[in-house]
């Protein structure tokens, strides 16, 4: 069998279970907690424990963000954090999730195309330097083109994913010359580089660095060229039925994030504690990300690439023809700006 159909294979997998959870469980179950006895409504919220740049709502309930923006409101969030981006898609069609921090471009997608009933609010996330591939130091591997005929892990179905295969084909690699292994964690990831277990990682540089500085690992590539996009996301559902709710979310988001950046000193100590990152790391290499939140036509250039990459590998079966229409809401972060 092709590897490519492989990759499918597997990523069907992560998505009909999801998709069989949600029969069994029923999206209509979703929210009947939200509205309690004494009006209270829950927001549950998904975000990548293990990122840098999965911390907007702590920092915003930490430094009076989110206080400022829903006032005297009685919305309550609970946060729920996840590996990957599958996963995510798992727990929206089991009702368990109403919005997502920075589902990534392929999750999305594959999700869309799949029946989950996913909305783009915005941009969060465009990353190149930050995304890097690293092999064992002792390898003989220096560079991307000598992942030919390699294993390289890789979180199959996530949004480093796509852009691993760019990396690949640009050293004119195909997906059949190389073996794919779904490797989510950082740790794991690098057990299996010490152990020759695989040849090759791709992820993110702050989960890696230490091991680079130590000399355990050595970067070989970063994704220069073949950016990886994530996007804050909410169910059709919810977004719907809570559409003010939903404004003040995306503002949240939008001022949690400038905070993040202005305020680096201060809230660097936040992501530390969470992900367990070397505070003073978190400091130099944060600023290399763009977290401008928004909605561009490149953003939108970028999405419609990813679902064209989508196709061609055989990872979903055709265009999504009411994408822009039913599953791209940019009015709120609009309203933010004051676009």
């Amino acid at each position: 069998m092709e590897k490519k159909k492989i990759i499918k294979k597997i990523t069907a997998i992560l998505l009909s279970s999801a998709l069989l959870l949600g029969t069994f469980t029923g999206c209509a179950e979703k929210n009947q907690n939200a509205n309690s006895s004494n009006g209270e409504i829950t927001i549950d919220v998904a975000y990548f424990d293990s990122f840098v740049w999965g911390y907007y709502i702590q920092i915003a309930q930490k430094y009076g963000i989110w206080d400022e923006v829903f006032g005297d409101d009685n919305v309550k969030v609970n946060l729920v954090g996840f590996t990957t981006g599958p996963e995510i898609n798992e727990a929206i069609t089991a009702g368990e999730i109403d919005i997502a921090i920075n589902e990534g471009d392929q999750p999305f997608l594959s999700g869309v195309a799949n029946g989950v009933d996913l909305t783009i609010l915005a941009t969060e996330l465009r990353q190149e330097k930050t995304l890097i591939i690293v092999a064992d130091e002792g390898s003989d591997i220096n560079s991307a083109a000598d992942l030919k005929g390699k294993n390289i892990a890789v979180p199959i179905g996530t949004y480093v994913h796509k852009s691993l295969i760019g990396v690949l084909q640009d050293n004119d690699i195909s997906v059949d010359d190389v073996e794919l292994t779904n490797i989510s964690a950082a740790g794991d990831a690098i057990a299996a580089l010490n152990t020759g277990d695989v040849d090759a990682y791709i992820g993110t540089v702050f989960s890696l660095y230490s091991n680079i500085q130590s000399n355990d690992i050595k970067q070989i590539a970063d994704l220069t060229g073949n950016g990886a996009y994530a996007y804050l996301i909410g169910t059709n559902d919810f977004v719907k039925k809570y559409p003010e709710i939903t404004q003040k979310f995306v503002e949240v988001i939008y001022k949690a994030t400038e905070y993040t950046a202005e305020h680096l000193d201060e809230t660097a100590g936040i992501i530390a504690e969470g992900t367990g990152i070397d505070e003073e790391v978190i400091k130099e290499l944060y600023p290399l990300l763009d977290t401008e939140l928004g909605f561009t036509d490149s953003d939108l250039n970028a999405l419609l690439s990813t679902q064209e990459f989508l196709i061609e590998n055989d990872i979903i079966d055709e265009e999504i023809t009411d994408l822009q229409e039913n599953h791209i809401n940019t009015t709120f972060i609009e309203n933010v700006k004051g676009e």
